[in-house]
């Protein structure tokens, strides 16, 4: 069987697990970042978080709070990711290409350009806390979250994978949910 192990979100600057009932308001993504490491939500320093751009940032901290409120110490070893936004990369894009334009259309800097994938906050996710499983940045315009979780049940149902993030991202906010294989969950 296949249940929902945990939930993430991360809403008008506050933050939350569902089945450790927790909200907390912060006043930006490095107070946010800090709060989950000081709360033991994130184990440690994360290399390079602050060269991430805002979405790679939000993602991985909603992963920490969705794997937190989960009680999931270790990662198995076939953990996937699945991700919707539907802006994509865009901002990312746009500050590579006024980065790019305002150095003379001649460079941009590549901790910028690596944002402009779409994939990039799943991947950035994922190594940090060692998936390795699918990885899948899907773009659903209808009923977004219930496709986005049928898509991880399925995936787990084929045994693609014992566990899955279902990353749920639009311009409201962030929501990541946890779906695994019953007997991997700790009670």
């Amino acid at each position: 069987m296949i249940e929902l192990a945990g939930t993430g979100w991360i809403i008008n600057n506050s933050y939350g697990c569902l089945n450790g009932r927790v909200k907390t308001a912060y006043k930006d993504i490095q107070e946010l970042y800090s709060q989950l490491i000081e709360q033991s939500f994130i184990p440690g320093p994360i290399r390079n978080f602050n060269r991430f751009d805002e979405n790679s940032k939000l993602t991985l901290c909603a992963a920490a709070l969705a794997l937190a409120d989960a009680n999931f110490p270790a990662m198995p070893e076939d953990f996937g990711i699945i991700g919707n936004d539907p802006e994509g990369s865009f901002k990312s894009n746009m500050l590579y290409y006024k980065d790019f334009y305002d150095n003379g259309r001649k460079f941009g800097r590549g901790n910028l350009f690596i944002y402009t994938l779409a994939t990039s906050p799943l991947a950035e996710t994922a190594i940090f806390f060692g998936l390795k499983g699918p990885l899948l940045q899907v773009m659903f315009n209808e009923r977004k979250t219930s496709n986005l979780l049928k898509m991880g049940r399925d995936i787990i149902g084929r045994g693609e994978a014992n566990a899955m993030l279902i990353v749920d991202s639009d311009q409201t906010g962030i929501t990541c949910f946890l779906l695994a294989k019953s007997e991997i969950i700790l009670r």
